[in-house]
Formats: structure tokens, C-alpha cells, sequence
């Protein structure tokens, strides 16, 4: 179980900060499949309830290919994300949705002593806007002797596309996507890894 903070980075006051998003989460291990380690995720995110809007996510994540010498493991994950800001009373009842997206990620990573690096590509698919949104991302997590881990990663949301209407200054290159950051710590209930 874990907490995580951050989303993209906001320029308009200045200097890069995150945007504030509080997301509470869980990692849940699973049977292996195909003799591969398998695990199933799930979240809620806590600052969209402060605005009126339920949202949260699920999803899985399965290891193709086990780290061996210079081969890096290769993961591959999937989540949808789900929001509904139908109990959010200050807007018109015609403005209210139930919004679903989906995520897949293939992510590389290398272990070293108790920690992990790792780099890899998103990829979402909004049905209403059904275009391909790529996010390259890099990132490390750092493991304590006991059960506590800290993870820091780097996120290009949106790499490839370009807004039509920009309300919001974000951190990115040349008007593409919006570089975003997170950080999250977490413990440990059971199990080895």
C-alpha cells in the first residue's frame, strides 16, 4: 500500500511545481502466469474527491522477461482509469460524465543491490478521443532493509500532441505534452518483493 503525490508541471507562477494530486493505492500480488510474476493495482484518487469528483484506477501488471545478466526485466501493465463527477452539485446536470481511460505501459528495469531503475513508454486511449497518447518515462525506486520503499519518477504525458487551447501553462517542449512528476512511498504488508 502506498501514497502518491505530484502530476505535471505547472510554469505559470514561475518557476516548475506539481500540480498537487493525491492518489492512495495498492499493489496486490497474484498467481504467477505462465510461471511469470503477476500483480493486480488499484487507487483512489483523493484530490478529485475534494472537487467533487469520484475517480480512481485498476489495473494488472505482468513480467514478460526476467532480468539475466545485461537483459533487463521487461513488464507490461495495464490500467483504466474511471471518474465520474456526477455528485459534484455546482455543475449543470447535462455537464456531469462518467469518463473512462486506458493506460498501457512497457517498462525496462534494471535492479541494483536493493533498488530499481526503469524507463519505458505509455500509451492512453481515451475512447470519445480515440488518439494515440504517447508518455516516455524514467525513474527510480529506492528499498530500505525492512519493507519501506520511496519511488521518484519522470513522466512526458502527451509527447506527441499538441493542445488546440492551452488554459493552463504546463512544463513541456516545444507546446507538446506536459512533463509531469510524481512521488510515492509506500510499506510492505507481506511478502518478499
Amino acid at each position: 500500500m502506498g501514497a502518491t503525490f505530484g502530476g505535471p508541471l505547472l510554469t505559470a507562477l514561475g518557476p516548475p511545481i506539481p500540480v498537487p494530486s493525491l492518489v492512495l493505492e495498492g499493489v496486490s500480488g497474484t498467481e504467477p502466469f505462465f510461471d511469470r510474476p503477476t500483480d493486480v493495482s488499484y487507487g483512489l484518487n483523493a484530490t478529485a474527491l475534494a472537487f467533487g469528483t469520484i475517480g480512481g484506477h485498476f489495473g494488472s501488471s505482468w513480467q514478460l522477461v526476467r532480468e539475466n545478466g545485461s537483459v533487463p526485466n521487461l513488464t507490461v501493465s495495464g490500467r483504466a482509469f474511471i471518474y465520474s463527477n456526477h455528485l459534484d452539485q455546482t455543475k449543470p446536470r447535462e455537464a456531469r460524465r462518467l469518463y473512462i481511460m486506458e493506460q498501457l505501459d512497457l517498462t525496462t528495469s534494471w535492479s541494483f543491490k536493493n533498488h530499481l531503475f526503469f524507463s519505458g513508454l505509455g500509451a492512453y486511449y481515451d475512447a470519445p478521443d480515440p488518439e494515440l497518447t504517447l508518455a516516455p518515462f524514467v525513474g527510480m525506486e529506492f528499498r530500505s532493509q525492512k519493507r519501506f520503499f520511496c519511488q521518484w519518477e519522470l513522466r512526458y504525458m502527451g509527447v506527441n500532441r499538441q493542445p488546440d487551447v492551452v488554459d493552463v501553462s504546463f512544463a513541456n517542449i516545444g507546446g507538446y505534452g506536459a512533463i509531469a512528476t510524481t512521488f510515492s512511498a509506500g510499506w510492505m504488508l507481506k511478502g518478499d518483493r
